[in-house]
């Protein structure tokens, strides 16, 4: 489910993008920035409405799924996380940003971009 949200235009920024964005702040000195449109309606919202927006987690929470049976502490990567629907044609943008970005191993990376 995140997953495929990271890789929604309407829901995430190209990495790019964000980057010129921080890099802009840290030259001009802003200790805070809000880089997409929704981040900053929502953040909009919750000056005037704190308590809907703190109810409205509060719901999305709890709609979320719950982790699966207890398997240990082992620690892993995002990219290790996968479902049915990750990777797929919903992820794509997102599975070719993180290999551009040179966040994925070698194998995976070559899959994705194609050359492999």
């Amino acid at each position: 489910m995140f997953a495929i949200a990271n890789a929604s235009p309407a829901l995430s920024i190209a990495s790019e993008r964000a980057a010129r964005e921080i890099i802009e702040a840290c030259r001009y000195g802003k200790a805070e920035i809000t880089i997409t449109p929704q981040a900053r309606l929502l953040r909009l919202i919750n000056g005037v409405f704190p308590s809907l927006i703190s109810e409205a987690f509060g719901f999305v929470s709890r709609i979320l799924p719950r982790p699966r049976e207890y398997t240990g502490n082992r620690l892993q990567e995002g990219w290790q996380s996968r479902s049915a629907l990750a990777p797929s044609l919903l992820t794509r943008p997102a599975d070719r940003a993180a290999a551009r970005n040179n966040e994925l191993p070698e194998a995976e990376a070559a899959q994705i971009s194609g050359a492999g």
